[in-house]
């Protein structure tokens, strides 16, 4: 039986969203890129609840969780950051 990882289980139920230049396949791609925005919305939810630290980061579980949330926001801060700057230098 094969092993998928939940991101595989998800493109498998949600589709890609890479436009091909076909117009019944990229229009799929523009309604496929709202339901995946909106799991990229309660991920990224989730995300900051748990950095956040809500039960107290003075409680040493919390402040790694707390923590370990925070290292992940700051490397998807710093990685989508440097795509957006790139492609301001190209408009």
């Amino acid at each position: 039986m094969e092993s998928l990882t939940i991101f595989e289980i998800a493109k498998r139920i949600n589709g890609g969203i890479t436009a091909v230049g076909e117009t019944g396949y990229d229009e799929g791609c523009k309604r496929r890129i709202e339901e995946w925005d909106s799991l990229l919305y309660h991920i990224t939810k989730m995300f900051i609840e748990s950095a956040k630290g809500e039960a107290g980061r003075w409680n040493a579980s919390v402040k790694e969780v707390s923590d370990k949330s925070r290292e992940k926001l700051q490397w998807l801060y710093t990685y989508i950051g440097g795509y957006l700057e790139e492609w301001e230098k190209e408009e």
